[in-house]
């Protein structure tokens, strides 16, 4: 059986894309991202890590993504790859500790959540805001923490407070739903990387999970550029042009690279490319290695059918 980490604690929406991944294998929950990162690679007894990468709302896990930036900026021979990917759909439901009348409602004044949700409730929240009265919206590190957090409350003091979570949360602590499906945006999916121990370095990443339903496969690769001149990063983009490879996405997070400290502002950039049956990777190294600072190919992995479903 394999161990596989997870963001913590149960109850979260990444427990959830964990169970989808690996329903049947350990599941162990890590206090934060760097920790699984850090586990999968110091712990031959860890097979896998699961974590956030992005949200269809709110954008980048910031996190996420600069982890991968500072394993490149520290070691340019990574000990870890992707070999998978998951999306979790975000439905977040209002939960108390009881079942609520109006006038309790009424007498709410804070509310708990991760603060990456605020942002995904926003208008649901003013509207409650008005009905009821004004509340005060206090960050937890976690959707599953929020709910536990307004339960033990309650079963501490008798006080009621209400957290926004998923139904899974509200079911492991025994919550009350309120409300359901309160996104302001529906259809709004996290997605999720999977992660392995690199078995010895090569330059492209070749392990995966087997695919989910599709056969495409998605390239992840980060890089700096040589130079700010003009058309750098046009050149790096280019390599891809050449062997006609469709990128998929692309984002960038501030570098600081300790080796020119009077460099004060760089960024890594981070791109996705779907693979091609005739793609020549020789060719797409020796282009990389002339064009980039330094760059690392983290996972060459099956795109996951969720990618295409729309809630």
């Amino acid at each position: 059986m394999s161990k596989v980490l997870f963001l913590g604690p149960v109850g979260t929406y990444s427990h959830q894309a964990v169970i989808q991944q690996f329903p049947d294998e350990e599941l162990i929950p890590a206090a934060s991202i760097p920790e699984c990162f850090e586990r999968l690679v110091s712990s031959t007894e860890m097979d896998y890590a699961v974590v956030p990468l992005e949200n269809s709302t709110n954008g980048q896990v910031v996190f996420t993504y600069d982890l991968f930036r500072d394993f490149m900026e520290l070691d340019q021979n990574p000990r870890l790859e992707v070999v998978g990917e998951q999306y979790v759909d975000i439905a977040h439901c209002l939960i108390s500790p009881v079942k609520l009348s109006v006038d309790q409602l009424k007498n709410v004044d804070v509310v708990y959540s991760h603060p990456q949700v605020w942002g995904q409730v926003k208008d649901y929240l003013t509207s409650f805001d008005k009905k009821y009265g004004k509340t005060s919206k206090i960050d937890c590190s976690s959707t599953s923490g929020a709910v536990e957090r307004c339960l033990n409350e309650y079963e501490a003091s008798g006080k009621i407070t209400l957290a926004i979570g998923s139904r899974v949360s509200a079911s492991l602590h025994k919550g009350t739903i309120v409300d359901s499906d309160i996104n302001d945006i529906k259809g709004n999916t996290t997605r999720f990387l999977v992660l392995k121990r690199r078995d010895g370095f090569n330059k492209i990443a070749s392990q995966s999970l087997p695919p989910n339903g599709d056969e495409t496969k998605v390239n992840f690769v980060t890089f700096v550029i040589n130079q700010d001149n003009p058309g750098s990063l046009i050149s790096v983009l280019n390599v891809l042009r050449e062997q006609d490879l469709n990128m998929c996405s692309i984002s960038s997070r501030p570098f600081h690279n300790h080796t020119q400290s009077e460099r004060k502002w760089q960024y890594c950039f981070f791109i996705e490319f779907y693979d091609k049956s005739d793609i020549d990777y020789e060719l797409l190294i020796e282009s990389f290695d002339q064009h980039c600072e330094r760059w690392i190919h983290w996972g060459r992995f099956y795109r996951n059918a969720l990618y295409y479903q729309i809630s």
